[in-house]
């Protein structure tokens, strides 16, 4: 997990990958991981370089975090977020491990 927020992190900083909702929705749940590695550092690249990057990324896309990451399924931002990137499974952010 650590490898893979290295690597994200560095292909958004390239911009070779663009943030989307559900990108952005993982590395908050890798900011609360279980390792205390991986937590610190998603914590430190979203408060870092990605933060001076992409400047609005907190403001764009705080409401949508709010339902997603508390898992409000009846709401239509949940559903809106749900299908984008899910590859069809209806599922945005997996709580497993939470």
């Amino acid at each position: 997990r650590k490898h893979a927020v290295l690597l994200l992190s560095s292909l958004l900083l390239q911009d070779y990958i663009k943030w989307r909702g559900l990108l952005f929705h993982r590395f908050l749940v890798a900011c609360s991981d279980e390792d205390e590695e991986v937590a610190t550092l998603a914590e430190s690249v979203l408060s870092g370089p990605l933060s001076t990057r992409y400047p609005k990324l907190f403001f764009n896309h705080f409401v949508e975090a709010l339902f997603v990451l508390n898992k409000c399924t009846a709401h239509p931002i949940y559903i809106a977020a749900a299908s984008q990137g899910d590859g069809g499974s209806g599922i945005a952010v997996g709580f497993e491990g939470i």
